[in-house]
């Protein structure tokens, strides 16, 4: 089964790492360096706030994405920080090279996604060097408050009544534990050609209730 991470539903709503490589690149809009992804932990700073998180700890200060965020906003939030690890040293994939960065040729984050649907550079190559992570650490944004259970009592209801409406759909996915969004795809199911506006619906009427 093909491991799709939280961040693949994140950014069909230009939320947020890039969960992908290979021929699934063109799904990482706007996700932060997956080598850093397990320190974008969500906080109890409502989603509604325009600020930067201002709870103690490592997510201190950092850009805090919401559930109802415009693609404006999370690709500048992204930009600024896919923009500051090339800045450190992590490489940068140009347009035009074949979608290659690094030595495992994957991409490890882009800034945002255009209008059409694709995504949009900076494009940040894998892999990143630690130096350049720690060093924008500040800027790596903090997944919103709904989508994680220690932030959201209601998480887990909110969570099966996602999948549920993604399988409405015709994406069927199973959920691979209780914490977050992380999933895969369900073996033996078709995948839709195009899920990116299902998965944003879904997303929001599913954890804005």
């Amino acid at each position: 089964m093909k491991l799709i991470h939280l961040c693949a539903a994140l950014a069909a709503t230009a939320l947020l790492t890039a969960c992908s490589s290979g021929s699934d690149a063109a799904r990482v809009a706007d996700v932060p360096d997956p080598a850093a992804s397990s320190q974008a932990q969500a906080t109890d700073r409502p989603a509604t706030s325009d600020g930067p998180s201002d709870d103690s700890g490592p997510t201190k200060g950092r850009p805090q994405f919401r559930l109802d965020d415009t693609d404006q906003r999370r690709t500048a939030i992204q930009s600024a920080y896919s923009q500051c690890l090339i800045d450190h040293g992590a490489p940068e994939i140009k347009p035009g090279d074949g979608g290659r960065g690094g030595d495992s040729g994957s991409v490890a984050a882009a800034a945002g996604e255009g209008a059409d649907g694709k995504p949009v550079g900076p494009f940040v190559g894998d892999p990143v060097p630690a130096s350049a992570s720690a060093a924008c650490l500040s800027k790596l944004p903090v997944m919103p408050v709904e989508l994680e259970s220690g932030s959201n009592p209601r998480f887990h209801d909110q969570s099966l009544a996602y999948v549920a409406c993604l399988a409405d759909g015709g994406l069927h996915v199973t959920l691979l534990n209780d914490d977050n969004l992380d999933w895969t795809y369900q073996e033996g199911r078709s995948v839709p050609d195009d899920t990116s506006q299902l998965e944003k619906s879904c997303l929001l009427s599913s954890f804005q209730r």
